[in-house]
């Protein structure tokens, strides 16, 4: 007995092919769009298609298109940093935009030296294309993804004008921060950033350096600490620069930010009467904190997004720009206020 809901016709290929007197094949190229087909048989696919309510699934797409309508999304293997908003909220951006045009997102891991997961990946042609989160000097994976004709998107900047690229104008952003704290009459800046093997870090460093240069101002190497990878290094690094006689701290992100934070909770000194603080990036826990934090806001979200699109566009045979580059704002808070 056929128990199939009045109005609604659960079809598939294999249905329309005999309905219409044509093979699997036929009504798959009128589907996909690909293939020798005529123009009056792909039209009379097409009209029973409509006719029927007959949507695709993505099996059959896939089938139909060589697709498997799944795309990697690569990460680094330090979990720590995807704790962190702006991870969370550009892997938001990732995910939405691919669910909305009927991609799955698969997610790989990227250990230091080791690009064996993604070659697995790829030999076994689980995905149609990647999206890279952010790159690192001497990256391994960009050039054997380009050796395999993989298409992929970085989600960053790296030196590679041949890689698609989506990122913040990060440079400018730090750049334009920087020169207004100085404009301030701030002369005496420290800057406490990570690892300067992330492109992210090398151009939020060279912002901070512009400013500096443009305004003749003279960078103090005593109050300048890169690599600093975890809380304890971060924390003598603040410690240092207070006692070298730093006026401000500019984090080079929120999670520095929020290390010297907690350092200077332990101290005496307090925000912005004896040491002013900003970040070169904007998190909640910073706007709400006892004394909102100057910082640099990113749409996170909108840079996965974006990624995303580029990437299926992409895909489906579409021109993408090479390198698009996103806004910013500078947000001055109660941190670096005169007093």
């Amino acid at each position: 007995m056929n128990h199939t809901t009045e109005g609604k016709q659960n079809i598939n290929i294999s249905d329309i092919a005999a309905a219409l007197g044509v093979s699997k094949t036929t009504v798959s190229r009128a589907i996909s769009g690909k293939g020798r087909i005529g123009a009056e048989t792909r039209a009379k696919v097409m009209d029973y298609i409509e006719e029927h309510n007959y949507r695709p699934n993505v099996l059959a797409r896939g089938l139909a298109s060589s697709k498997t309508y799944n795309i990697a999304l690569m990460l680094p293997a330090e979990f720590s940093r995807f704790e962190q908003p702006f991870s969370r909220e550009s892997l938001s951006g990732v995910y939405k935009t691919a669910v909305k045009c009927d991609y799955d997102v698969v997610i790989a891991i990227a250990q230091p030296n080791n690009i064996d997961p993604i070659r697995r990946i790829v030999e076994n042609g689980k995905v149609d294309g990647f999206i890279l989160f952010q790159a690192t000097e001497n990256d391994a994976v960009i050039p054997y993804l380009q050796e395999q004709g993989v298409p992929f998107v970085l989600m960053g900047s790296c030196d590679d004008s041949r890689v698609i690229q989506v990122d913040n104008r990060q440079m400018a952003a730090c750049q334009e921060l920087t020169t207004i704290l100085l404009l301030q009459g701030i002369k005496k800046i420290a800057l406490l950033g990570g690892n300067m093997l992330n492109q992210v870090n090398k151009s939020r460093y060279e912002g901070f350096c512009k400013a500096c240069d443009n305004l003749g101002c003279k960078r103090d190497k005593n109050l300048i600490f890169t690599g600093l990878e975890n809380d304890i290094l971060i924390a003598r690094a603040a410690a240092d620069v207070i006692a070298n006689g730093a006026e401000c701290i500019v984090c080079m992100d929120d999670i520095v930010c929020a290390e010297v934070l907690k350092y200077i909770e332990k101290t005496e000194h307090c925000i912005p009467e004896d040491i002013k603080v900003a970040s070169f990036y904007d998190n909640q826990a910073l706007r709400e904190y006892l004394v909102s934090i100057t910082a640099l806001h990113f749409d996170a979200e909108e840079l996965g997004s974006v990624a995303c699109r580029q990437l299926l566009d992409l895909l489906d045979g579409r021109a993408v720009e090479h390198k698009i580059e996103l806004g910013y704002q500078v947000v001055l808070r109660e941190s670096t206020k005169l007093t």
